[in-house]
């Protein structure tokens, strides 16, 4: 026992050494952390000549945005750590861009972004891949594809080009945001994070699926929405489905302002629902502890809304 006493005061006194050698090292840098930046920089171009119909991007913590290349010109810009370079190439037709750690141990304290900037001469390609960690991804409404696929661990992903088919934006931890842009499909997917849709027309299924996070979605036009979550709040502003809108929900109030769709159901274990459409509906409302306004109509398509605890109240707007 007072060996283990002992242990434990030796441990104590060198994490409170520790913590002094710490705070000495912070006031000699007047406690300015950019001052403890250890890992040098560079900024290093990969220029693309060869032709390329699809793009192919891999890293880790390099924040990636794309741009329309002003003279022309393919090229790839990259701010690199020290002892880290980015691998450019096509093959078969596809721009691949893959960050290469050539030490897996780098001591030095980066305090600053790596970050990778993709200068594209043409406005349309058949397809994009990301695949991240932790770096931000960006893509402006310069650009369009025939397929978009961006997989991110910690990272917040703006996605504002168009695709033919699906674009899919999966993330564990960040927020997306899809705006300004048109698709056959949508399936949006993050852990921890919020989830925007703005301005957004898409031809087929518009999935929306949470952990935690907030979703807001204004200004769109779908065929069906089908929006999942445990914990956050939902709001729908001017969102018009020609099919179903379904939206399920263990923890969260759901909010529609000026809404529409064929059929709509919704399913919350905790929350209020509550909002406008712009039809009537045959309207089916339940819960178990909350008041219940809605309308009372034989005339339009189906809407069933549940809740254990919360309010429901609907009405219809011309």
């Amino acid at each position: 026992m007072k060996a283990v006493k002992i242990a434990l005061a030796v441990a104590g006194a060198l994490l409170g050494l520790g913590l002094l050698i710490c705070i000495i090292a912070f006031s000699v840098f007047g406690f300015r952390f950019n001052k403890l930046n250890t890992a040098s920089y560079e900024i290093t171009t990969y220029d693309v000549k060869d032709k390329f119909d699809s793009i192919s991007v891999k890293t880790t913590i390099d924040e990636v945005t794309f741009h329309r290349s002003a003279d022309g010109k393919n090229r790839v810009v990259c701010k690199e750590e020290e002892n880290v370079r980015h691998e450019v190439s096509v093959k078969n037709g596809v721009l691949t861009v893959e960050r290469v750690d050539m030490k897996k141990v780098n001591f030095g304290v980066a305090m600053e972004k790596s970050t990778m900037e993709i200068y594209l001469s043409d406005s349309a390609y058949d397809s994009l891949q990301v695949r991240t960690d932790t770096g931000d991804v960006s893509i402006p409404a310069d650009f369009s594809f025939g397929s978009i696929e961006i997989e991110g661990d910690t990272a917040d992903v703006s996605c504002a080009a168009s695709a033919d088919g699906r674009i899919r934006i999966h993330t564990d931890t960040g927020d997306i945001t899809a705006e300004l842009l048109g698709a056959g499909e949508v399936d949006l997917k993050v852990t921890t994070g919020a989830v925007n849709v703005r301005d957004v027309n898409c031809a087929g299924a518009l999935s929306v699926k949470v952990s935690t996070g907030r979703v807001k979605l204004e200004d769109v036009r779908c065929a069906s929405l089908k929006s999942e979550g445990d914990t956050g709040r939902i709001t729908l502003k001017n969102v018009l489905a020609s099919g179903e809108i379904n939206i399920r929900r263990s923890t969260g109030e759901v909010e529609f302002d000026r809404c529409d769709a064929e059929e709509i159901y919704v399913k919350t274990d905790t929350g209020d629902v509550t909002g406008t459409f712009l039809s009537e509906k045959v309207v089916f409302a339940e819960t178990d502890t909350g008041k219940v306004k809605v309308p009372k109509t034989v005339n339009g398509g189906r809407c069933e809304i549940s809740t254990d605890t919360g309010d429901i109240e609907i009405s219809f707007v011309n």
